[in-house]
């Protein structure tokens, strides 16, 4: 048998009186006031049941309040809108409240103030901004409070979009027909937004050339990977250097590391010995396409922290020596002393 629970008027009194609370936390003040265990939800469909006719009756918008809110309903956000009203009449009217007024005047369909010259500023920039950048602009710019799904749809009203699939220029199709076969698609894209300032996604570039433009990579195209042995090429090996690797051998593809190795580890070990894994092999003069025997030296990894914490690499050969070797002494000396 479902369970009743009874709301006195005192219940009710305390709901209404404190309908500005959290739900959660009205709930547990309300149990413990009233030693009950009333669910929550049963509270929340009690505390509705009365304080929306309570503010139905305390919210009849005046005149004013009206003309307030169509001068502002398609200037200001909705919450901004909530947030000024409520500071400038005094009142505690919630967002659905706020949002179905504007609804039921009719407001909520088409910006209508805004320039000529606004919206041809929207349509010159939104291309190469995202909307936030480009709300906080436009906002500086012409002294207004729009929101950023405002300026979308003043933008979509005027038959664009931020990413339309088909919406690239003769000079922009061009450039993706010339390059195509030189670039993988993620190389492809950075090169395409890098040279019109715009923020084209793999996908939408991808989209372009096979279904609008009917091109795509030749049967005979090899991926920067696929090399002969021997072979170099330019890698980053963090997101800042770069290092010149060799294809040594036919790795398997899912551990393609093996494959390839640094170029200067190489040269060392066919004219010194082989390098242990505790060092590495370091550029004198920072340089590092400068693969000349004497600009190369292999110390240990903790040679290499103390010269990196001490910020003692330069681009002076003989002074990066120096450091390596007083390095490689005062080690000597200490292992000594620990004998």
């Amino acid at each position: 048998m479902k369970k009743k629970y009874e709301f006195t008027d005192e219940m009710i009194s305390f709901l209404v009186g404190n309908c500005d609370m959290n739900r959660k936390d009205l709930s547990m003040v309300f149990n413990a006031k009233f030693k009950t265990d009333y669910p929550q939800e049963r509270i929340r469909q009690e505390l509705y049941k009365h304080t929306n006719d309570r503010l139905s009756k305390k919210h009849e918008y005046t005149q004013e309040q009206e003309d307030f809110i169509k001068e502002n309903a398609n200037i200001l956000s909705r919450k901004s809108l909530l947030y000024m009203f409520n500071q400038k009449f005094k009142t505690k009217l919630t967002y659905s409240a706020i949002t179905q007024k504007i609804y039921n005047l009719g407001l909520d369909k088409k910006i209508e103030h805004i320039t000529d010259e606004q919206r041809d500023f929207l349509i010159s920039n939104f291309k190469g901004m995202d909307w936030k950048s480009l709300c906080d602009l436009f906002n500086r710019k012409y002294e207004t409070h729009f929101s950023t799904k405002s300026l979308n749809r003043v933008v979509y009203e005027n038959g664009y979009k931020k990413y339309k699939r088909n919406h690239f220029t003769e000079e922009q199709r061009i450039f993706l027909i010339e390059n195509i076969e030189k670039y993988s698609y993620p190389r492809l894209t950075k090169e395409f937004n890098k040279k019109f300032n715009s923020d084209c996604t793999q996908g939408s570039i991808t989209q372009q050339c096979l279904t609008y433009l009917k091109i795509k990579k030749a049967d005979s195209y090899i991926p920067h990977n696929a090399v002969n042995i021997g072979e170099e090429t330019l890698k980053y090996k963090t997101t800042k250097y770069k290092t010149t690797y060799i294809k040594v051998e036919k790795g398997p593809k899912n551990n393609q590391s093996e494959m390839w190795k640094p170029k200067h580890r190489i040269i060392w070990e066919e004219y010194n010995r082989p390098i242990a894994k505790d060092e590495v092999v370091i550029f004198l003069d920072g340089d590092k396409t400068n693969f000349e025997l004497d600009n190369l030296y292999c110390i240990s990894k903790k040679i290499m922290c103390v010269m990196n914490l001490n910020s003692w690499f330069t681009d002076s050969r003989e002074h990066t020596l120096t450091a390596v070797k007083w390095c490689e002494l005062y080690y000597k000396l200490k292992e000594s002393e620990d004998k």
